[in-house]
């Protein structure tokens, strides 16, 4: 594989992440080039891991929960946390070269850990402070529309109710004077008849 198809194929496996991320790599890579004297024609097998790995790298570099410290080196993207744990003493208190490096994303860890409670606690007083501000107009306006919507449907039981009791009272009304009617018939004939509405 030529230099040219190295970088060709290393921009369109990284065409999906974000554009400055994609070009820092690929400046990167040509940058490491160029000082080695690769020229655009020249093979270079064996001088970096394939553009596949090297993207799947990154990637995942990027889209780590924490904030860990990535460092480029000759062989690609490399994520110094896990590097600088392997390299830990074994014996409490012997220096070693490479602890610093370990210290230091403890340090950013720590940091963005802060700022994530510091983000949170934020959002939690804010919710609140909306909350307590907004309660009495929301129960307001929440109040008057069930008053509303228990106001109409109160009418329509009101309405059914009415007209059902009015229908009833004519009902029995009816009954109770036709009744009363053929008991007068008995009595008077002509105040049966009355009452009875046929004349």
């Amino acid at each position: 594989m030529t230099r040219l198809e190295f970088l060709k194929e290393l921009d369109y496996l990284l065409q999906d992440i974000d554009d400055k991320d994609r070009q820092d790599a690929l400046d990167y890579y040509r940058d490491y080039m160029d000082e080695a004297g690769v020229k655009e024609s020249d093979h270079i097998e064996g001088l970096f891991e394939s553009p596949e790995k090297i993207a799947i790298s990154l990637r995942t570099s990027l889209n780590e929960d924490m904030d860990v410290h990535i460092e480029s080196g000759d062989q690609g993207f490399r994520n110094m946390h896990t590097e600088a744990a392997a390299k830990v003493p074994e014996i409490y208190g012997q220096p070693q070269e490479d602890e610093t490096v370990f210290e230091d994303v403890k340090v950013e860890q720590n940091e963005s850990q802060k700022k994530e409670q510091k983000s949170s606690l934020g959002k939690i007083l804010l919710i609140a402070a909306t909350c307590v501000v907004a309660a009495p107009i929301i129960l307001g306006i929440g109040g008057g529309l069930l008053g509303l919507v228990f106001g109409f449907f109160g009418l329509v039981i009101g309405l059914v109710f009415g007209v059902a009791g009015g229908a009833l009272g004519c009902l029995v009304g009816g009954i109770v004077l036709f009744v009363t009617s053929i008991l007068k018939l008995v009595v008077s004939v002509p105040k049966g008849i009355f009452m009875m509405g046929v004349a």
